[in-house]
């Protein structure tokens, strides 16, 4: 995903047309709370609200249509096109590149510093757009990845656990750790009405879930075995079984897919800082 840096830092020449207004540029940050010191010295935009809107629309569009056309080159991150042009429609996207092409059009003059401080802060907000774009990358590959698990197994129906009883304790499980609302998709706690009066759920999960982690450990670092072990790895993957048991609405679906990514994406980048 690093190929974004090299990505941006291409671009950012091919938008620095002089003869663009800069004046506009500022006036859409100051509005939005998003001024820069280095700004001070412009004057303010004479044109219409309007005139304006259009504009910034427009060197948004152009800037994120040269990352587009740029991915659609690289085979390996095309599938993450939709989600990326999706991403980068956040204020925060916009607003750094803006600031990004405003200093990059700021004309200032012959003295010294005004220029290394341009420069200086040029750098900075390279930086900061590669850095967000790189992180809209990381999103966008686990909603691709992660997605289109949930949706397999989903579509999969795997077997869940056959024995009534260790089905009710896998129940209770995930009702008990917060990931199945048990007032919702007509939810039945004990489905098959068995007795549990000979049988302890404590030592049903564990005999499930010890020896799933364990048969990780082969393939992570202890560090990166103690992450997914603390925040409940396995606990995903038993709730998308039992989410694949209940009669679920396309909203339901969708809503229930997004937890799944997020929390999987959050599991994967705890991971990552071992």
């Amino acid at each position: 995903m690093r190929f974004i840096l090299l990505l941006f830092i291409f671009m950012i020449q091919k938008f620095v047309d002089a003869n663009l207004s800069l004046q506009c540029i500022v006036s859409y940050l100051n509005s939005r709370n998003a001024s820069e010191d280095i700004f001070s010295s412009v004057d303010e935009f004479s044109g219409t609200e309007a005139e304006c809107e259009s504009f910034i629309r427009i060197k948004i569009a152009d800037f994120n249509e040269k990352i587009l056309e740029k991915m659609e080159e690289e085979s390996n991150v095309r599938p993450l096109i939709d989600c990326f042009r999706h991403e980068t429609q956040s204020e925060e996207y916009e607003i750094i590149t803006l600031k990004l092409q405003g200093v990059g059009m700021l004309d200032v003059g012959w003295k010294f510093w005004r220029n290394s401080a341009k420069e200086a802060r040029y750098e900075e907000l390279k930086k900061e757009i590669d850095d967000l774009g790189s992180k809209i990358m990381e999103q966008c590959a686990a909603v691709d990845h992660y997605g289109k698990f949930f949706d397999t197994t989903l579509e999969k129906h795997p077997p869940l656990y056959s024995k009534g009883e260790t089905e009710y304790c896998l129940r209770r499980y995930l009702v008990e750790k917060y990931l199945i609302d048990s007032f919702r998709y007509n939810f039945k706690i004990n489905p098959k009405n068995v007795t549990m009066e000979n049988y302890n759920c404590d030592l049903i999960m564990r005999d499930i879930l010890e020896p799933a982690y364990e048969n990780l450990k082969k393939d992570e670092t202890e560090c990166s075995w103690s992450v997914l072990k603390e925040h409940g790895y396995y606990d995903q993957l038993l709730k998308i079984e039992l989410l694949s048991k209940l009669t679920l609405t396309l909203k339901e679906k969708a809503t229930e897919r997004q937890k799944f990514i997020d929390a999987m994406f959050e599991i994967n980048k705890k991971t990552r800082e071992c």
